[in-house]
C-alpha cells in the first residue's frame, strides 16, 4: 500500500504542475485573441455605419487605426492588468482541496474579458460609431456601458467607472480547449485526493493492527 500511496503522491504532484503550466497557456493566448477582436470589432463597426465612415475626415479614420493599432500593442499589459490579477487562479499549490477555482469560472473571466474589450470604446466613439455615456442613454448607435466596481486601494475600497462590452463575447478555440482542460484537472485532483485519503486510512489502519498484535 506503500507503494500505491507513492504513486498517487506523484499523479497529484504532475497535476499541480501541469495545472501550472495550463494556466499559464491559456493566459499567454489571450492577447492574440483581444488582439484580433479589437481588429475585427474596429472593421466590424466601420462596415456597420458606412454613412458615418464616408463623411469622417480622413485624419479621424488613420486618428481612430493609430490607436487601435497601440491598443493591441498593449494586450500583455491589458491581461495583467484586467485578467491575471483580477481573478482567483488556482495552481493547485495548496496541499488542500482546491478552493480558489471557483472563482476563476467562464462567468468571471468573461466579465474581464469584457472590461478588457471595453477599451476599444472610447476610440470607437471618436467616429461616432458607439456611445460610451455613463448614463447609458439611447443613443442611434450601441452603448457601451459604465459599471461600477469596487476597488482595494490597500487601506480603502473606492469605485472605479469600467467601460464594459455590451455583446457576446466568444472566447477562441484555443481559450475553450485550455480552460476545459482545467476542469479536467480540478476533477481529477479532487479523485486522487480522496483515494489518496482512502488509501491512507487502510496504511493506519493495518499499522495499529499490527502494533496492537504485536504487543
Amino acid at each position: 500500500m506503500d507503494t500505491e500511496l507513492e504513486i498517487m503522491k506523484n499523479k497529484i504532484d504532475g497535476l499541480r504542475e501541469e495545472m501550472k503550466s495550463t494556466v499559464d497557456r491559456f493566459l499567454a493566448t489571450i492577447p492574440g485573441f483581444l488582439s484580433q477582436e479589437y481588429l475585427r470589432l474596429t472593421t466590424s463597426y466601420v462596415e456597420k455605419y458606412p454613412d458615418k465612415t464616408l463623411l469622417l475626415p480622413k485624419e479621424t479614420l488613420v486618428e481612430i487605426k493609430r490607436e487601435v493599432g497601440a491598443l493591441c500593442q498593449k494586450t500583455n499589459e491589458i491581461v495583467q492588468e484586467h485578467i491575471k490579477t483580477k481573478i482567483a487562479w488556482e495552481t493547485l499549490d495548496d496541499q488542500n482541496a482546491p478552493s480558489g477555482m471557483a472563482r476563476a469560472t467562464r462567468q468571471g473571466i468573461t466579465g474581464q474579458l469584457r472590461f478588457a474589450l471595453g477599451l476599444l470604446g472610447p476610440i470607437l466613439e471618436k467616429g461616432g460609431y458607439v456611445s460610451t455615456t455613463p448614463n447609458g442613454d439611447k443613443t442611434e448607435v450601441d452603448c457601451w456601458p459604465h459599471e461600477n466596481i469596487l476597488t482595494n486601494t490597500g487601506k480603502s475600497r473606492v469605485v472605479v467607472k469600467k467601460i464594459s462590452f455590451p455583446l457576446a463575447v466568444t472566447w477562441s478555440k484555443e481559450m475553450d480547449l485550455l480552460y476545459k482542460r482545467m476542469e479536467e484537472i480540478i476533477r481529477e485532483f479532487y479523485k486522487l485526493e480522496l483515494e489518496k485519503k482512502g488509501v491512507e486510512k487502510r496504511i493506519a489502519e493495518k499499522r495499529a493492527s499490527e502494533r496492537w498484535k504485536s504487543i
